[in-house]
């Protein structure tokens, strides 16, 4: 045999080497380091899941607090509120995971939580985001000076978290995007004093607000009241003056509880400020961009499993051999598919933009409740009953659409610059 017959035979047979690769099963969605880390996320969550329902279906606001504070004495011990900060400040990431993986850990995370329970990816993970304007600041000495206290009660198992407060009564995701901005009615001041400030207002809808020791406040300069003058500060959820005005009784997300606050003449020492003066704009703007891919994953994690409970639907009915039932899945399978493409592309950005953080999360919180609303009219009644985890994740879906800024905001932030910048290059 010549060289070329040879050449033919070995093609033909590295052509079915490479087929039965291909059909002998799926590749890793992961490197095995997150791999790993995906199926401990998965083992903490299933482990939730029980205490998630029963929080869901809890009357009482009071019980449901207690739960979701006994989540987060577990989370606490199990290293999952340190996990993603900095070891610096008494963290577990180091800054070489942090350069390699960047934001991609993070998004495992909440995806796998979401999985299970949105409500539960969002009371772990608004930890992170109170953190986030600390970290922000890029003031190591801050950092170790607020978040290295919390982190050593974290580690002894109690839930000392953070919340972020920007939303008022009468400023909501106006407040997140800079024309509504100036016409927002701020009502949270600041005003200077002797070693500090004194902090006066109302914040709503704060997630975890009555659970966290430690709170970062976005408040006006007086007498400006301006978004301008917004400054960032780190209240200590203990300081004279800080009350727990209500909790709210949420549709979805019961387990992750969202509190009124109110700040009554609240002194914050001048080395609790976060960031300079008048920078609390720009810090909230680059802590959203980091956060709202996140959002985008928690509302596709939990369309993935609706996804399955669909498909496994399907199959007790008999319908996986429909070809018209194969074709309106393969749709939701590919926007799906589609929509994480776009979540992960944006947390692999470094540093975010602010569009693709954007788009990532108004159209994957889109596409997940297109999804649990499509799966919800194929299963009919069976899917409404309280009892079905489908409408659970339906009610806790439709929140992703509305957090973070409405998913109108959110459309909008891709025109923040006049006109969309070269986002497409960073596809």
């Amino acid at each position: 045999m010549g060289a070329e017959g040879w050449s033919a035979r070995l093609g033909e047979r590295l052509f079915e080497r490479f087929e039965r690769a291909r059909e002998g099963g799926r590749a890793p969605r992961y490197s095995a380091a997150l791999q790993r880390l995906a199926e401990q996320v998965q083992g903490f969550a299933r482990e939730a899941e029980p205490l998630v329902v029963a929080a869901d279906e809890e009357a009482s606001l009071a019980q449901g607090v207690e739960i979701a504070r006994e989540l987060l004495r577990r989370a606490a011990r199990a290293g999952w509120l340190t996990r993603f900060l900095p070891g610096w400040v008494g963290g577990q990431a180091g800054v070489a995971a942090l350069q390699q993986r960047g934001r991609l850990p993070m998004l495992i995370f909440v995806e796998e939580l979401a999985a299970v329970s949105p409500g539960l990816a969002t009371l772990l993970g608004a930890h992170y985001l109170g953190a986030m304007p600390i970290l922000l600041s890029f003031d190591f000495a801050a950092q170790r000076r607020i978040l290295r206290p919390l982190c050593a009660a974290l580690q002894a198992g109690e839930p000392a978290i953070c919340a972020f407060a920007i939303t008022e009564p009468e400023a909501g995701s106006d407040v997140e995007d800079p024309v509504g901005g100036k016409r927002a009615r701020l009502g949270t001041t600041a005003r200077r004093v002797a070693g500090g400030y004194v902090l006066k207002g109302r914040k709503c809808f704060i997630s975890g607000g009555n659970l966290a020791r430690v709170t970062t406040v976005f408040a006006a300069l007086e007498p400006e009241k301006s978004l301008r003058s917004w400054t960032c500060f780190a209240v200590p959820m203990d300081t004279p003056g800080v009350e727990v005005v209500r909790v709210e009784d949420k549709m979805g997300q019961r387990v992750s509880p969202a509190a009124e606050l109110y700040f009554d003449e609240v002194f914050v020492p001048e080395s609790y400020r976060v960031g300079p003066e008048r920078e609390g704009w720009r810090i909230n703007r680059a802590t959203l961009d980091l956060s709202r891919p996140f959002v985008g994953g928690m509302a596709l994690g939990a369309a993935r499993t609706v996804l399955h409970e669909g498909v496994a639907w399907a199959a007790k009915n008999g319908l996986m051999h429909d070809r018209f039932f194969q074709h309106e899945i393969a749709r939701l399978l590919g926007s799906y598919a589609a929509a994480r493409a776009l979540v992960v592309r944006a947390v692999e950005v470094v540093p975010p933009m602010t569009e693709l953080s954007a788009m990532a999360k108004f159209v994957a919180t889109d596409t997940a409740m297109r999804i649990v609303s499509q799966i919800m009219d194929w299963m009919g009644v069976e899917a409404t009953l309280r009892s079905s985890r489908v409408e659970r994740l339906y009610r806790d879906i439709r929140l992703t659409q509305i957090y973070e800024g409405t998913n109108e905001i959110n459309r909008l932030a891709v025109f923040e610059h006049g006109q969309p910048r070269s986002w497409a290059d960073s596809f």
